[in-house]
This record gives C-alpha cells, sequence and structure tokens, in this order.
C-alpha cells in the first residue's frame, strides 16, 4: 500500500496477508490497491495477482501467448508451472481458435480437445512443458467469456 491509504485500507491487507500466512505458512506480502490483490510467498517465490487488468509479471513464462483481446484478471508464477486468466468480450470459439493457431504456428502439438456444455479446453505440447487452454462463457460478468491459460513442465 502506497502513502495515502486509509487505515480501513491498511487493516484489511494486514487482515489478508495474516489469513494467508496462517494457511500457508509463508510470509506473504499482501498489497491490495486500485481492485488488485498480489501476492507474494517469500519462501517458496511463488507470486499471484487477481484482480482487474493486472500486469503480467516479467518472470511470466515468454512461450505463453497473451491473449491480445482479453483483460488479465488473474496470474501465478510458481516453480510448478504459471498460469494466466482473460475475461474478453470475445466468444469462446474466438479465443479457442486464437490460441491453436498461435500455439500450433508456434510449433507446440495439440494432445488433447475436449466440449463440456459450451467450455472448451485445448492441451498442446513442446520439449518439455504442456499448454491447457480453456474457455467457457462467464455470465456472471461485462465480459463474455472467461480464458485460462495453464503451463506445465512436464
Amino acid at each position: 500500500m502506497g502513502f495515502g491509504c486509509s487505515p480501513t485500507d491498511r487493516l484489511a491487507e494486514k487482515a489478508t496477508e495474516s489469513a494467508i500466512n496462517a494457511q500457508l505458512d509463508g510470509q506473504a506480502n499482501v498489497d491490495i490497491e486500485e481492485g488488485m490483490i498480489r501476492y507474494e510467498d517469500a519462501e517458496t517465490g511463488a507470486v499471484s495477482a487477481w484482480g482487474e487488468n493486472i500486469d503480467v509479471p516479467e518472470t511470466f513464462p515468454s512461450d505463453v501467448p497473451r491473449y491480445e483481446n482479453g483483460n488479465v484478471v488473474g496470474v501465478t508464477i510458481s516453480e510448478d508451472g504459471a498460469w494466466i486468466s482473460y475475461a474478453t468480450s470475445d466468444s469462446v470459439e474466438m479465443a479457442i481458435s486464437w490460441y491453436e493457431d498461435r500455439l500450433v504456428s508456434e510449433g507446440w502439438t495439440r494432445q488433447a480437445s475436449y466440449s463440456i456444455r459450451g467450455s472448451e479446453m485445448r492441451s498442446f505440447a513442446k520439449d518439455d512443458a504442456t499448454i491447457t487452454v480453456s474457455a467457457s462463457t462467464d455470465e456472471s460478468s461485462d465480459a463474455k467469456t472467461s480464458v485460462m491459460i495453464v503451463r506445465s513442465a512436464s
């Protein structure tokens, strides 16, 4: 929290930090500002952020394409992998097609494809990594579609 934060904001930040630390036995650093929560585990180096229009950390894997027509609403980086979540007004089909075209053009091989009640999921592999892309309709927000990309080492 920066200079000029209200006492209520500082109290909420400390309470959130304490709750996370109690659950994870870690030394969390939580920043709550402008509709965003950022968490960093000092012990493992894991970083997570949730909110609207989040900046993607520089350490996010560069081989995961960023969705051009989406707003980042969640991101996590850990030693096990990384994930990123977008909200977009594009359809499920548009988002899945964009990722499928982009990943295949970058040398990823499609491994699996699933369609379940309006949701789509694709899995891709390259070298020692996998990327899973899922998209579903999000009726709880103004954005039409939620898109999540998970990258992990094989």
